[in-house]
């Protein structure tokens, strides 16, 4: 379990970087970057999640 969260976590992370330089692309070209935004705020909520889950374990 314990290493199945690592992963989760990774992951969340690796998605995180990954919407930053999307959203970063978008304000770049001056456009809408809102979703993005949103999706990073999901991302960074289930990773506290994740974080304090394995903290627990």
């Amino acid at each position: 379990m314990d290493a199945r969260l690592n992963q989760t976590i990774a992951r969340i992370r690796k998605d995180i970087r990954l919407l930053s330089r999307e959203m970063l692309a978008l304000i770049d070209a001056d456009e809408d970057c809102s979703q993005p935004a949103q999706q990073i705020m999901r991302a960074q909520a289930d990773l506290r999640l994740y974080i304090e889950k394995r903290e627990r374990v």
